[in-house]
């Protein structure tokens, strides 16, 4: 009992800068027990002290910039509050109440972080999407003056109405590349505006991202012609210029969400008697 009475004596006299009330004033003169002394000598008298304000100013700031995060402002409330627990109760675990401190500051530099880096890489990643986007939307706009330029250098013969008649996956390539662009655009301002906790780790996904909808676009038409396309599906009640535009939208869609491009060659893969590894 006099242990727990002289560590709230300490820990008062943390919270009120070193003024004691007068009904905690009996049990601060009583000496601390050895193995507190040998605490208090180890990580200094100060610290403990300067601990406190410190969680008094953390209190403060995640309240102020955290107060739109309501799940990690009361993570890293709780935190204070147990460290604050740990120095009133036990100043012998000054370490475990330092640590807690240190986790509460990490939540809310990682949000400190998000945010400069969503005011910099985030901006630089979107106008990298809209890039990708005008340039493909351009090789759809203008494919037949593309397609009759190309002709020309390659002396084609023969009525030349678009790319795919030059290179047939031309379309599902550039409708992949298309998906991919919506894909990390949607995953940009998923990370950025909802959750608020984009990475410049994930930079190299954004990167990416398009370039890998063109490659999928491309073997979603070897897949098409290759007579996978329409597994497990009723393509019957379609007529034909659905049917010209399908390998475009899978391929579109592979693109936007590319587990599907993934899940689709995992199913070919079945057919031809191979099962997927998990």
């Amino acid at each position: 009992m006099a242990s727990r009475a002289s560590l709230r004596g300490k820990g008062v006299e943390l919270l009120f800068g070193g003024e004691t009330p007068p009904k905690e004033a009996a049990a601060e003169s009583a000496p601390p027990p050895p193995e507190e002394e040998a605490v208090l000598e180890r990580v200094g008298k100060r610290r403990p002290i300067e601990l406190a304000a410190e969680i008094d100013q953390l209190y403060k700031e995640i309240v102020a910039e955290l107060s739109t995060r309501e799940a990690l402002a009361n993570k890293a409330l709780s935190l204070l509050q147990e460290a604050r627990d740990t120095l009133l109760e036990d100043p012998r675990n000054y370490d475990v109440a330092e640590l807690k401190v240190h986790q509460a500051k990490a939540i809310l530099q990682r949000v400190r972080d998000s945010r400069a880096w969503s005011n910099t890489y985030g901006v630089r990643l979107l106008a990298y999407e809209l890039v990708w986007f005008v340039v493909l939307l351009a090789l759809l706009i203008f494919e037949r003056p593309l397609a009759l330029a190309i002709s020309s250098l390659w002396q084609a013969t023969g009525t030349i109405t678009g790319m795919s008649m030059l290179f047939p996956m031309w379309t599902t390539m550039v409708w992949g590349g298309i998906g991919g662009v919506v894909g990390a655009l949607y995953s940009l301002h998923w990370h950025v505006s909802v959750l608020q906790d984009f990475d410049k780790q994930q930079w190299m996904y954004y990167v990416v991202h398009p370039i890998m909808g063109v490659i999928l676009g491309g073997i979603i038409y070897l897949v098409a012609s290759a007579g996978f396309l329409a597994m497990g599906a009723d393509v019957t009640r379609l007529n034909e210029e659905q049917l010209r535009w399908l390998p475009a939208l899978i391929a579109c869609l592979a693109g936007f969400r590319q587990k599907f491009a993934y899940e689709l060659l995992d199913r070919v893969m079945q057919v031809l008697g191979r099962k997927p590894e998990e």
